[in-house]
């Protein structure tokens, strides 16, 4: 973690646009946006269909925001937020960090500057399981899921991460653009796909170990989970 008084050049951040999906976030939209914008001025925000006050919010702050009019998913939010950054931007980084307030911006920062030392990288994805300290923060059932989720991931979609289903990664322009448009799964499912564009593609990648806060996630039922994981092992590969 980053420590309090470390020194950071902010003008070296100019170059990555962090990306967020939001769908009905009124209770935490503001308190990530604020957050995220201590550090970094280049924010996209997509409002996938919220029907509560998630736009209002959204539109207060000085940063750009795209709109779907219906509920599509985050894995639409992310497909439109990628081709924005492809066809609109020149920056040379996107991140991706969810809109409930689970992602620290501390790990945020750590691997952005990570990414920026590795020259060979083109991919960070967040990992709750690197460190024994982190995985105890995981609900139990929650862990659980997760664990059978890398497991047939690792099986089904040759993935070689440990969390797949984190939302916290930092990209290059190079790997999005030749990897990661169009993405095809809409709802959960969208996070086995890109890891599995990810692991297959000839680009280097790694994780790093983040902490996730629970308290204001309201992420998908167990159900739904395991509707997901059986999706996509019945589902083709493309």
């Amino acid at each position: 973690m980053l420590t309090l008084g470390k020194k950071i050049n902010l003008n070296s951040f100019d170059q990555f646009l962090i990306l967020i999906p939001a769908y009905n976030e009124e209770e935490n939209i503001k308190k990530v946006i604020d957050s995220i914008s201590i550090f970094f001025k280049n924010i996209l925000i997509i409002d996938d269909g919220s029907s509560d006050k998630t736009l209002d919010i959204i539109l207060k702050s000085k940063f750009t925001c795209l709109r779907h009019p219906i509920n599509l998913g985050q894995g639409a939010a992310l497909g439109t937020g990628l081709d924005f950054f492809i066809k609109h931007t020149n920056f040379k980084y996107i991140a991706t960090f969810d809109a409930d307030g689970q992602h620290s911006v501390d790990d945020l920062l750590e691997m952005v500057l990570e990414i920026k030392s590795d020259k060979d990288i083109s991919c960070i994805v967040g990992s709750r399981f690197l460190l024994k300290s982190t995985q105890k923060n995981i609900p139990f059932i929650r862990r659980y899921i997760l664990i059978l989720a890398r497991f047939y991931e690792n099986i089904f979609y040759s993935s070689k991460f440990t969390d797949a289903h984190n939302g916290l990664r930092v990209l290059k322009r190079d790997i999005v653009e030749k990897c990661l448009m169009n993405i095809e799964n809409f709802d959960m499912a969208h996070a086995t796909e890109i890891s599995y564009k990810i692991s297959k593609s000839k680009f280097k990648f790694k994780e790093y170990p983040i902490n996730i806060n629970y308290k204001n996630v309201n992420s998908q039922t167990i159900l739904n989970s395991i509707n997901i994981i059986f999706k996509n092992i019945f589902s083709n590969k493309k």
